[in-house]
């Protein structure tokens, strides 16, 4: 079984959907290392455990989290660097014990405001696409964990086995010569029920990988300012670049 965490970013430019996947085997020693982490941000910033962390609070240019959090963190470059130390943890484990693989989809949105939603879904379903095609390919059985803040207007996967898209087929898989449409003949993805994304580290872990990216390929003057949109290659040996193999870093990039 692997687990998979749903993170979505979202510019004017471009939908970015992440899927963080960690291995069943290998979910205890991941999770408490992420806890960890973020029970060392709480000594060093004050950024309690329960609170949900993502980055577009982080290097918002107030430099604080979302209003009602008592215990702030005061400047940008405290967000950076628990962006930056979070990246590093998921790097890390996935280096010490594998079992982490990050799967990423990057969608140019249409130029019309209206289609956004569209835009979003559509990132989110080629995304259950090629995760679908990931543990298909390795024997195995995956659960897709999304955000509640998230679902809005999205439409909601079914609890059993969730369809797939011949738009997979677009992007060759694994470097076999076999393409996505026949790399995705079985189901193998399961859709869970959307969780709170401040109750699950790993769920918020997933939404600051999907920044990372967004920043690195809309970079805001912030990100640039801060060298935050070159974060992304701190994850180079987790990416599941099976994805997209023509891709450098497994993006598929529609």
């Amino acid at each position: 079984m692997r687990i998979y965490y749903v993170g979505e970013s979202r510019s004017r430019n471009l939908s970015v959907a992440t899927a963080l996947g960690v291995d069943g085997e290998h979910w205890n020693a991941v999770s408490e290392n992420v806890l960890d982490w973020r029970w060392v941000m709480e000594d060093e910033f004050n950024v309690p455990t329960g609170r949900t962390l993502r980055g577009v609070d982080l290097l918002s240019p107030k430099g604080s989290l979302p209003r009602g959090l008592r215990r702030r963190i005061t400047t940008l470059e405290e967000g950076l660097e628990i962006m930056m130390n979070g990246l590093r943890v998921l790097e890390s484990a996935g280096w010490r014990q594998g079992g982490i693989g990050v799967v990423n989809v990057c969608r140019r949105n249409s130029p019309f405001r209206q289609h956004r939603r569209r835009d979003r879904a559509a990132a989110r379903d080629r995304l259950l696409e090629l995760v679908n095609a990931s543990v298909a390919a390795d024997g195995r059985y995956a659960f897709f964990i999304e955000d509640e803040a998230e679902r809005d207007g999205l439409p909601e996967l079914a609890a059993g086995p969730v369809h797939r898209d011949p738009i997979l087929a677009a992007c060759p898989y694994a470097g076999d010569g076999d393409s996505g449409r026949d790399a995705a003949r079985d189901t193998a993805v399961y859709a869970a029920p959307y969780r709170v994304a401040g109750d699950d580290e790993l769920l918020q872990m997933a939404g600051l990988v999907s920044y990372a990216l967004l920043q690195q390929e809309d970079p805001t003057a912030m990100s640039e300012a801060l060298n935050f949109h070159l974060a992304f290659g701190i994850l180079k040996d987790v990416l599941d670049r099976r994805a997209c193999p023509r891709d450098p870093q497994g993006v598929d990039r529609l």
